[in-house]
């Protein structure tokens, strides 16, 4: 692609200008998630996963599938949904997928709406039922945010205590602070 000169200068105008201005995200975070939950079902893509996205949509109550693939970001969305507790949701192969997201498709002749009827969306009652579970998970240790600090830092404390005595990095087992569970990090 070739440009004429004035055209690159007036690209680099624009770029200064646009880079010149104060960051802004396109919205605030509720009016975000309120976006989400406009939507009937998120379809993940399979080569790099959604990440922080996949807990928006799931905070927001949408149900989202996922095909996991062989690399790190191709399998975040599987591991987000398993703690939120519809490992359902997480496609085995490609066939599989394109065959749930159809049958989540699949419009019910009556219809179905939101449960609070703030949100009317298409599908089936299987889309309700998931969208009602994952409503629930807003309680899960996925979205515990105070709870992944501590045990985190607990983790961290565990790593700095090791290194102060001299001990060779390894496998650190933690405590969950809240429900007693153990942790890990290698």
């Amino acid at each position: 692609m070739h440009f004429e000169r004035p055209a690159v200068h007036l690209l680099c105008l624009l770029f200064c200008f646009f880079a010149l201005l104060p960051p802004q995200d396109v919205c605030d975070k509720a009016e975000h998630i309120a976006r989400c939950a406009l939507g009937d079902l998120f379809l993940d893509t399979p080569v790099c996963n959604a990440h922080t996205t996949a807990t928006d949509a799931l905070w927001s109550g949408i149900p989202l599938l996922t095909l996991p693939g062989m690399s790190q970001a191709s399998r975040v969305a599987a591991s987000i949904l398993t703690a939120a507790g519809v490992p359902e949701l997480v496609a085995h192969c490609a066939t599989d997928y394109e065959r749930m997201a159809v049958e989540f498709a699949q419009v019910s002749p009556q219809g179905v709406g939101a449960s609070d009827g703030s949100a009317p969306f298409l599908g089936n009652n299987r889309l309700a039922r998931l969208r009602r579970r994952i409503a629930r998970a807003r309680s899960s240790p996925l979205f515990d945010t105070t709870r992944w600090v501590r045990n985190t830092e607990a983790l961290y404390w565990a790593a700095w205590e090791r290194y102060s005595c001299g001990l060779p990095p390894a496998s650190i087992e933690g405590v969950d602070v809240c429900s007693a569970l153990p942790t890990s990090v290698t």
